[in-house]
């Protein structure tokens, strides 16, 4: 349902493979135009299969055929021919046909675990011996080329890689193929939008997000002599804020010396916002602008999936995280989910147990919200309260 639910779901499963002393093997997937290359004759009979028959899919089918193009070029014009594959992108029933089109993929191999998101695509795949976690693979890759070449994709062999999760050093020779051809293996990738790393402890992330961090701090100081509060304000929602928001409780949940170099970079704009000195306290500062701080703000993302997860609205392969204890036999438990035993750092330091920890600390009357919104109103005026309280 979202880029975040996905990496949460790849994250998870990552962990609990590495705690359960599995090598575990990530194949990040680029396709080379994806959505310019859907065949219409495959996507509809996808779609009859799917149960979209009769004047639904002529519909379909009268929104995707007769479409043409060409290319205008000051006063050249190049010949107007007829679109046959693809569908039209910046629309909102673009990527759910694409969706629909790709959805069957997850049937082509047993071996691996799909993460899939529009034309964003990983495979996961453990096993306890390495050579036989390279032939599955290898074997699962030559069955999914079958399926590209059938349904007319073409993969980026260039662009894709794969990646070993974990701390475990590796001597053997890996070699996993695409279509008879070595694909490279890398020590981080992106995936959604968040740099991932074969460790998980997120620095690379942090160091793209602190790159584009210092670009904004460089901006709101620019213009912090031009505009009034209430413009930066608007800047730091605008400029700053996305970067460090983005699946926030999906990396941010990490060693506090990882993410103290943003934290820093927050209090300089929280500053410039407010105008106040270099070495001035910001805890005034943060409450009067009404700002979480960088942790609180993870605390805040995290609290959230927590509370979805209590009322049952997150996808499946996200709610079965999380189990709530049984209040029939211990009442003091109501309300509350069970805590899982871990026995590594980089599962403790996951949703489904620093998540658990935070909404088990919480009282009934912020667990008895009536909704989201409510919810998230109320976490953010007790963080914001406290600072008063710190200060």
């Amino acid at each position: 349902m979202s880029t975040t639910e996905a990496l949460l779901d790849l994250v998870e499963e990552i962990t609990t493979s590495l705690e359960q002393n599995k090598y575990t093997v990530g194949v990040f997937i680029d396709l080379k135009k994806a959505f310019d290359t859907v065949d219409h004759d495959i996507l509809c009979k996808k779609l009859h299969f799917y149960g979209l028959r009769g004047v639904a899919q002529e519909w379909i089918q009268s929104y995707l055929e007769n479409r043409k193009q060409f290319v205008s070029f000051n006063s050249c014009h190049s010949e107007i021919l007829n679109v046959t594959c693809g569908v039209p992108q910046g629309s909102i029933l673009g990527p759910k046909l694409f969706i629909m089109y790709i959805n069957d993929i997850c049937k082509v191999s047993q071996v691996f675990k799909y993460i899939l998101f529009a034309d964003d695509t990983n495979l996961l795949c453990c096993d306890r011996d390495l050579d036989k976690l390279v032939r599955m693979i290898n074997g699962g890759l030559e069955q999914l080329q079958t399926w590209f070449s059938v349904n007319r994709l073409s993969l980026n062999i260039s662009k894709t890689n794969y990646m070993i999760f974990g701390n475990r050093k590796i001597t053997a020779d890996i070699c996993v193929r695409i279509n008879k051809e070595k694909i490279n293996r890398v020590n981080s990738t992106t995936f959604l939008g968040v740099v991932i790393d074969c460790k998980l402890n997120w620095k690379s992330h942090i160091l793209s997000v602190r790159s584009k961090l210092s670009k904004c701090c460089a901006i709101m100081y620019r213009a912090s002599s031009l505009i009034n509060k209430h413009g930066m304000h608007i800047l730091y929602y605008s400029l700053f804020m996305p970067y460090i928001m983005y699946c926030a409780e999906v990396w941010g949940n990490t060693y506090a010396t990882n993410i103290h170099c943003l934290i820093l970079l927050q209090k300089r704009v929280i500053r410039l916002i407010c105008g106040a000195k270099r070495l001035d306290h910001t805890n005034l500062l943060f409450h009067n602008v009404h700002i979480l701080k960088l942790p609180d703000l993870v605390k805040l993302k995290t609290a959230i999936i927590m509370f979805k997860a209590y009322r049952y609205i997150l996808p499946m392969n996200v709610q079965k995280l999380f189990k709530i204890h049984d209040s029939r036999y211990l009442s003091r438990y109501k309300c509350k989910f069970k805590q899982i035993y871990v026995r590594t750092n980089l599962k403790s330091m996951c949703i489904s147990v620093t998540g658990v920890k935070l909404w088990n600390s919480f009282e009934n009357s912020l667990i008895s919200c009536k909704n989201v919104y409510h919810f998230k109103k109320c976490y953010t005026n007790r963080l914001l309260n406290k600072y008063v309280l710190e200060s």
